[in-house]
C-alpha cells in the first residue's frame, strides 16, 4: 500500500550569490524534487526587486515542469514584494533542482523566493 505525503520544497534566487548572467542557474539555497512528484503550485515572493541594465525575462523550472514561464523582470509577478501562485498540477520527469532561467540580457539585483508544493508516494 502507497501513502501520499505533501512537501513544500523552498528555494531562494538572490543575485549577490547566484549572479544575474544571461543563463539557467540552479540557485545556492535550493531543493531536489524527486522524479514522479506531483507539483501542485508554486508561490513566488519578491523581496527585493529584480533590475536589468536591458530586457531581460526570467523564467522558473523543475523536473521536466515549467512552474513559471518566462516573462520580463519587471512584469507585476516579479514586483518587490508581490506574491504570485501558479497551479500547476503536473508530475515531473526527473529528480532535479529548481532553475531559474535569465534570458535576452543579465539582471544586476534581485532576491527572489520560491515555495513549491509537491505529493509523492511512499510505500509502507
Amino acid at each position: 500500500m502507497a501513502h501520499v505525503k505533501e512537501f513544500i520544497g523552498k528555494a531562494t534566487y538572490d543575485f549577490s550569490v547566484d549572479g544575474g548572467a544571461v543563463s539557467t542557474i540552479t540557485p545556492a539555497t535550493n531543493f531536489t524534487i524527486p522524479n514522479n512528484a506531483i507539483i501542485t503550485d508554486c508561490l513566488m515572493h519578491t523581496s527585493t526587486a529584480m533590475t536589468s541594465s536591458g530586457s531581460a525575462t526570467a523564467a522558473i523550472a523543475v523536473g521536466g515542469i515549467t512552474l513559471h514561464a518566462a516573462q520580463a523582470y519587471n512584469h507585476g509577478d516579479w514586483d518587490d514584494e508581490d506574491i504570485t501562485i501558479e497551479t500547476i498540477n503536473d508530475k515531473t520527469t526527473s529528480s532535479s533542482a529548481l532553475t531559474f532561467t535569465v534570458a535576452t540580457a543579465a539582471l544586476t539585483a534581485g532576491v527572489v523566493h520560491f515555495y513549491v508544493k509537491y505529493m509523492i508516494a511512499l510505500e509502507s
